[in-house]
């Protein structure tokens, strides 16, 4: 399955709305709308010179989101992912470089504690990393913390050759 598209918002956490645009870019040829708040043009700015296809006022209203969507992919007009793997995109998002519990992600996404017996979270990620076009094998998006969780590492780091 590919996303039509991706709607993210200029400043979504610790990375910048640019800096998603960024990463998508170098990895998908989907489209990207970039949702602006009140004051917020700066940031508009450096995202379209990133890649950006679109930007959008915040709060996002669905007469005026709709539109600008079927111009973009007037042949598929679908949500950017399962609502699932949308929050599951974000939260680590939010807090990126920072190490997540299955229990945080868990907790967040499917409001319980997580199931240890379960491959609901390993799926869940496999599939994130396989969007963004993260290597399963030797991840430089989203890294397994053994025993401990899984880190967003920034993009200014992710494409950074090992030192």
């Amino acid at each position: 399955m590919r996303p039509d598209a991706a709607l993210v918002a200029a400043e979504p956490g610790d990375l910048t709305g640019a800096e998603v645009v960024q990463v998508l870019a170098k990895r998908t040829t989907i489209p990207v709308v970039v949702g602006i708040g009140d004051g917020q043009g700066e940031q508009a700015g450096a995202a379209l010179s990133f890649g950006a296809t679109a930007c959008i006022a915040r709060p996002y209203r669905l007469n005026e989101l709709i539109p600008i969507m079927k111009s973009i992919r007037p042949d598929h007009i679908g949500m950017l992912e399962p609502p699932i793997e949308c929050g599951g995109l974000r939260f680590p998002m939010v807090h990126a470089d920072r190490v997540l519990t299955p229990d945080q992600i868990y907790g967040t996404l499917w409001g319980q504690r997580s199931g240890r017996r379960s491959n609901t979270l390993v799926v869940h990620i496999r599939r994130l990393r396989a969007r963004l076009g993260d290597n399963q094998e030797n991840p430089h998006i989203i890294k397994t913390v053994q025993g401990v969780g899984y880190r967003l590492i920034p993009r200014s780091r992710a494409l950074r050759p090992p030192s």
